[in-house]
């Protein structure tokens, strides 16, 4: 690949990912008045649209605790 498409590859990466963050912030309006089972249970709701690193880092909840089963 030329530098240039390698260049635009990977800003419609950062687009994809940064377009992902702002809606994560946006569904998760409120949440952060609200208490660690409700972050939590927005993480485990949205994992299947979101890789769960992005929802977590958005949401400043752990990564390996958001993870666990329950």
């Amino acid at each position: 690949m030329k530098p240039e498409q390698l260049e635009i590859a990977q800003l419609k990466r950062e687009v994809i990912k940064l377009k992902a963050e702002r809606d994560i912030l946006k569904k998760s309006r409120g949440l952060l008045r609200e208490g660690i089972d409700v972050k939590f249970g927005f993480v485990a709701k949205h994992r299947g649209i979101w890789p769960a690193d992005w929802v977590c880092a958005g949401r400043s909840v752990s990564r390996e605790v958001a993870s666990m089963p329950g």
